[in-house]
């Protein structure tokens, strides 16, 4: 026992007995330690177990392995390794964008020289090849995420001997579906694509080529005729062999252009409204500053336009 004396007070204290209660506090808030570190384990393994669920669920819906990759990352190796088995078991029905629900369309029909195709309202790539024959054939792999989404929605394909027209016609008002179009054209035709969500092959086209509110990458392979592009979200890839008396023009493009033109080529270039740079790799094209963000060159001996105004991206010309 110990007196500890201080002005107006006096306290005994037995050390034995303090000890004894120290000894108590520290068991106490051990117990209480690991209590606090058992909730957080069971909430940790909760959340697991979420993102696990919520990780399939991403799996069944998107199919997409890189998603999954982003949900869970940080949650460990051997969950990783479970998730890559899952999604390789569904990936061939989805290796191009298909849903669960598919249906495939496979038509040929006749066109004659200068007839009109016109493609719309597509969410999925489009590619177009060409021949030197007169006929066409169309195939579509159109899908949906359940059965009754896809029997929501149609692909019309309408013909005449002058006339080829695809569109997506839709009953319900929210749907998720994909769409997959491949075209083999003749070369003697007028090609419209309009809202197309995705991206776009052209192949070569002896007529007029309109593209028009296409959000994805477009190539235009080898272009002998005219050309019309409005409002462009991605990349812009097109050669260019020669031309018709319109030239190509290009208006709203939100992405780089690459333009790569044969030496051959008589064109005159305009660019106007450019927020991006402008760079030619060609030695026959000198480009010259006429405006703050507008420039030209004569391509050869100079000819018909190729004109690109109000471009967010850059540009740049090369050497087909």
């Amino acid at each position: 026992m110990q007196l500890l004396k201080a002005p107006g007070l006096s306290l005994r204290i037995s050390i034995p007995d303090y000890q004894r209660q120290r000894k108590v506090s520290r068991d106490l808030r051990g117990d209480n330690e690991v209590r606090m570190m058992r909730k957080k384990l069971f909430v940790a393994l909760v959340i697991m177990l979420a993102a696990l669920t919520d990780a399939q669920q991403s799996i069944s819906h998107i199919g997409g392995l890189f998603n999954v990759a982003r949900v869970l990352s940080g949650i460990g190796t051997r969950t990783s390794c479970v998730t890559r088995v899952y999604a390789q078991e569904i990936a061939p029905a989805n290796a191009q964008g298909d849903m669960a629900e598919r249906e495939e369309i496979d038509q040929s029909f006749q066109l004659t020289p200068g007839s009109r195709v016109k493609v719309s309202t597509v969410s999925g790539p489009v590619e177009v090849e060409t021949t030197n024959g007169d006929t066409a054939e169309v195939h579509i792999v159109r899908s949906a995420e359940t059965r009754q989404e896809l029997d929501c929605y149609r692909m019309v394909v309408a013909h005449t001997p002058s006339s080829l027209i695809i569109r997506h016609e839709q009953d319900c008002a929210t749907i998720r579906a994909h769409q997959r179009v491949k075209l083999l054209l003749p070369r003697r035709v007028d090609l419209t694509l309009q809202t197309i969500s995705g991206n776009v092959r052209v192949g070569e086209i002896n007529g007029i080529v309109r593209l028009d509110s296409i959000s994805g990458e477009v190539t235009l392979d080898h272009s002998v005729g005219e050309a019309e592009m409005h409002s462009i979200s991605g990349p812009l890839n097109i050669t260019v062999a020669r031309l018709g008396t319109r030239g190509i023009r290009m208006d709203s493009i939100s992405g780089r252009v690459m333009l790569r033109l044969e030496d051959s080529l008589n064109a005159d270039l305009t660019v106007n409204s450019i927020n991006g740079e402008i760079k030619s790799e060609s030695p026959y094209v000198t480009l010259e500053k006429i405006g703050p963000a507008d420039f030209r060159a004569r391509i050869g001996q100079g000819g018909a336009p190729i004109s690109i105004e109000t471009i967010t991206g850059n540009i740049t010309i090369q050497r087909a």
